[in-house]
């Protein structure tokens, strides 16, 4: 199996501490839509999901790079997703193990506060076709009562590795496309390739907004890194952190 990650097009969020040029928790917004520019962003990478030939390959034009989507239930991988699966025509699945580190939460007053994040009718409303697990529901998919800690993601991290190599087992010709989030996907890739887990990390993949990272499964511990971060889908002008 080939395993496409692809981090989210820009979020309010990014764009505000890119303005800012500091993290500044109270701009931030518990839950980012996508900005304009990210919406071009997802744009351009759906098409070349679509239509192109797979990077650095002599694969043909004309077949679509995915056969798989799965993404984050966070706001800005949705609709990061919706763009996606409205060119290539594929069908989602949404993982509730796959969004940003620390989960979905508020901040008052220093103070970090859990939301529940979007229900199952808000997502269905921009993805009618995706699968939903149970745990999604009319309050939401975040129901911890904490925020997540690094430790607590680098953990959700293993278990989405064995989730990854499972599917790899039962679907070895997919090409899977996950759409998660920035610092997951840093842990997911060193969990992967079985780097050891320290805080703060030595060492992060970066991904800009839309970067892609394939990834593939020769055996069920066995991975063979292609390219990291790739971004020739996007224009120089569209390129954002």
């Amino acid at each position: 199996m080939n395993l496409y990650l692809i981090r989210h097009a820009e979020s309010v969020n990014n764009a505000r501490f890119r303005d800012a040029d500091v993290i500044d928790l109270s701009l931030r917004d518990p839950d980012p839509a996508l900005t304009d520019l990210g919406r071009v962003q997802a744009e351009h990478l759906a098409r070349f999901i679509a239509h192109a030939a797979e990077p650095y390959t002599q694969h043909p034009h004309g077949r679509a790079l995915l056969t798989h989507l799965v993404v984050s239930p966070m706001r800005r991988a949705i609709e990061t997703a919706q763009a996606i699966a409205r060119q290539a025509s594929l069908p989602v699945e949404v993982w509730d193990d796959i969004h940003e580190v620390g989960g979905i939460f508020d901040s008052v007053d220093d103070q970090q506060q859990p939301l529940p994040g979007m229900t199952r009718e808000e997502i269905l409303a921009l993805l009618p076709d995706a699968h939903l697990p149970p745990s999604i529901t009319e309050r939401g998919w975040w129901h911890q009562t904490t925020v997540e800690t690094f430790a607590q993601a680098h953990e959700r991290a293993q278990r989405v590795a064995e989730r990854l190599r499972a599917y790899a087992a039962a679907h070895p010709e997919a090409r899977l496309g996950l759409v998660s989030h920035g610092i997951f996907l840093t842990l997911l890739v060193r969990v992967l390739v079985g780097a050891p887990f320290r805080e703060p990390l030595p060492a992060y993949f970066y991904h800009n907004n839309t970067g892609i990272t394939r990834l593939e499964f020769i055996q069920p511990h066995e991975i063979a890194i292609h390219y990291t971060n790739f971004i020739g889908h996007l224009p120089s002008e569209c390129l954002t952190y």
